[in-house]
């Protein structure tokens, strides 16, 4: 064989190269070729995420990943203050359009309480701004949009003067905005009056969202506490054969535990996020009986009295979950039925206790007893 130089090697192979991959379709690697390829994909998974029209625009001018995720937080707060301004909107009128099939009087009167509460405008529900509820949420939208400071200082000033106790602001509340103060917020007027009234005033118009993001923070993070105890019982069954490999069990048991704590931590971080942007609950649609005196206060445009504000507090209720079913067991005690054995969810030992005490079952219900002399 004749010898070649090292030039015509190379030649050599470049050419076999360049004929090897003539024959290969490279078509499917075109769309990693197109301008802004990282741009689109970011945009692409936000709107996936938060349910939204983004474009690579949004990152124009972003040339570093510490860049692009500030353009996406600001942006992502710009959505969630909208969220905020609509929640409870959205979540009155779809209560309303319920509450229509059963009584439609009530439900509009009922709508226009809502209406004045919260946003200070006298409907009739006899004679609405318009029939369509898209319109009637725009306008909605710009009345809370359009509330400024010294509209809330206003308020505040006029629930202050009624009284400083706790059973004043209490019912100045439930008169004009139709809202009902828990045990804290009582305890807590006792020592900042005007800092309590002043700051649920301003969390009102978000009162839904509030409920809604309470409940989303503890069924996630309740499932992923679970989830996270059961990985620590396998990781602590297991550790004991990282001794083989020369490793200490005591170092590895932390190192490991720190990891799947951490993923814990992104797990609720994602899924929060998920819903908090997307989801809302159902509105509870009790069967209401006709409030002749709601009715009229809200015809007339002034103000319900505290008979009417009251009715049209406890027919709004609070967002919550639908209540869960209970336990086989409990279900069987309380109809003196007999219990069904593998109807009965078994606890974990290092699960919580079923009774609610905050501890593990083994210590607390599933403690094995002591034995006697």
């Amino acid at each position: 064989m004749a010898h070649r130089s090292g030039g015509q090697a190379i030649e050599l192979v470049s050419d076999a190269a360049l004929a090897k991959f003539a024959v290969i379709d490279l078509s499917p690697t075109a769309e990693f070729l197109v301008p802004d390829f990282g741009a689109r994909q970011l945009a692409s998974w936000a709107n996936r995420k938060f349910g939204t029209t983004f474009d690579a625009g949004l990152f124009a001018g972003a040339t570093t990943p510490a860049a692009a995720a500030e353009a996406l937080a600001a942006k992502a707060r710009e959505l969630y203050a909208e969220r905020e301004r609509g929640y409870a909107i959205d979540y009155a009128i779809e209560q309303t359009n319920a509450l229509m099939q059963q009584d439609p009087v009530a439900a509009l009167a009922q709508f226009c309480a809502f209406v004045k509460a919260r946003y200070g405008l006298a409907w009739d529900p006899a004679q609405l701004p318009s029939n369509d509820p898209n319109e009637l949420r725009r306008l909605l939208v710009e009345r809370a949009s359009a509330i400024a400071t010294n509209e809330t200082e206003a308020r505040a000033a006029a629930c202050l003067a009624r009284g400083r106790d706790a059973d004043s602001i209490s019912a100045w509340f439930a008169e004009e905005c139709m809202v009902r103060l828990g045990e804290s917020e009582r305890e807590e007027i006792a020592t900042d009056p005007d800092g309590l009234v002043r700051r649920k005033l301003l969390d009102l118009p978000r009162l839904e969202l509030t409920q809604f993001e309470r409940w989303v923070l503890l069924s996630i993070l309740d499932n992923a506490w679970k989830d996270n105890l059961h990985s620590m019982d396998q990781i602590r069954d297991a550790i004991g054969l990282r001794a083989f490999s020369q490793k200490d069990p005591r170092i590895e048991f932390k190192r490991e535990s720190a990891k799947v704590f951490n993923e814990m931590q992104e797990t609720v971080r994602d899924r929060v996020t998920d819903i908090a942007f997307r989801g809302r609950l159902a509105p509870q649609t009790p069967r209401v009986a006709p409030r002749p005196a709601m009715v009229a206060a809200a015809g007339a445009g002034a103000a319900p009295d505290v008979d009417a504000a009251a009715a049209a507090a406890r027919a709004l209720p609070e967002p919550r979950p639908a209540p869960q079913p209970p336990a086989a067991a409990e279900r069987a005690l309380a109809s003196e039925a007999p219990v069904d054995p593998s109807s009965i969810p078994v606890v974990g030992r290092n699960e919580p206790c079923p009774c609610g005490s905050g501890v593990k079952y083994r210590q607390c219900h599933g403690k094995k007893p002591e034995a006697t002399a």
